[in-house]
């Protein structure tokens, strides 16, 4: 329950990066599209925010650029 937009967006961010890897280590569709409703829900508390290019792979920067 965070109060503000950014805070929600940076925990959506998290937990979508997190779901990701899981879902590419069990190569998991459900998991997969758990991490995409994270993308879109980090997108809609804070449109502006995007995955440090130091902190998050290349692999989940692509996967959440492709996401719509």
């Amino acid at each position: 329950a965070l109060a503000d937009g950014r805070s929600k967006a940076q925990a959506f961010l998290l937990r979508a990066a997190a779901r990701h890897t899981q879902a590419e280590i069990a190569d998991d569709e459900r998991v997969r599209e758990s991490a995409r409703q994270d993308i879109r829900a980090a997108r809609q508390a804070n449109a502006a925010l995007s995955p440090d290019e130091i902190l998050f792979s290349p692999r989940f920067r692509a996967f959440w650029r492709a996401t719509r």
